[in-house]
């Protein structure tokens, strides 16, 4: 925790601010949006909360976010008489509640085992809920998968319905993200 801490406070997150950034979060609000109308959104290691700006609060009543750094917590633009913030991991926060959605926006590299780790989050899905996934490579002209998106995307292959997939090329950062809506 200490290194991310030190991280925050450094600013070496600072980029998920820029332009380059906005049509990633774009994306993810946008399934956030069509899939919710007055829902509740868990935001999985939400460092200082950077989508809840993107998000129409007519469309989510309740936010809920966690992030392994108080730093980047103190940071989170949440409104304390609807949303919550919470300090844990990937592996260790724990909730009962369920969610309309769930989302893993740039984290999952972070995991042990992702595959375990969107499992047991699956608990945590409304019965009609959602989990948008955004994961991120560098841009490879032959294109593909990268290692761990590719064993995560099988993984969702095999046990999930897949609602939507798209790829999102910035091509200033030179990066590919992927972004699929599974339940």
């Amino acid at each position: 925790m200490d290194t991310w801490d030190e991280q925050y406070r450094a600013g070496r997150w600072e980029h998920l601010r820029a332009i380059k950034e906005v049509a990633r979060f774009g994306i993810v609000s946008g399934y956030v949006h069509h899939f919710l109308e007055n829902g509740s959104v868990l935001d999985a290691g939400c460092g200082e909360g950077l989508l809840l700006p993107f998000l129409d609060r007519s469309r989510v009543g309740r936010y809920v976010g966690f992030d392994i750094s108080p730093s980047a917590l103190a940071k989170a633009p949440v409104d304390r008489t609807r949303d919550e913030l919470a300090e844990g991991s990937l592996e260790s926060y724990r909730t009962d509640e369920q969610f309309d959605a769930v989302v893993f926006n740039e984290v999952l590299f972070f995991a042990e085992s992702p595959a375990a780790t969107v499992d047991r989050f699956r608990a945590n899905l409304k019965p009609d809920g959602v989990m948008i996934v955004s994961m991120y490579q560098k841009h490879r002209p032959e294109g593909g998968l990268g290692g761990m998106t590719r064993q995560l995307w099988d993984h969702f292959d095999a046990g999930w319905d897949v609602l939507d997939e798209v790829e999102l090329t910035n091509v200033v950062k030179d990066i590919v993200w992927r972004l699929r809506v599974v339940r």
